[in-house]
């Protein structure tokens, strides 16, 4: 298994640090890749659309985009 952190917020730096220290026992399942939270995932998902076609060049497409980059990385 592996663990992908979403609706991650960098300016929530205790929950940051208390999910951190949560997830300390699973460190080597932890994907480096972060999800950011932001306002285009959101807006993607009220409209039910996928956020590479609702605005590909958002932080939130960006992300996805590098998990799949780590995910292929991790199975070559």
């Amino acid at each position: 298994y592996l663990i992908v952190r979403n609706s991650f917020d960098a300016r929530n730096k205790q929950t940051n640090a208390y999910i951190d220290t949560e997830l300390e026992p699973f460190n080597t399942s932890i994907l480096k890749t972060k999800i950011r939270k932001t306002e285009a995932l959101n807006q993607s998902r009220i409209v039910g659309e996928p956020i590479m076609v609702f605005e590909p060049q958002s932080n939130g497409a960006t992300d996805y985009k590098e998990l799949i980059t780590e995910l292929v990385c991790l199975n070559s």
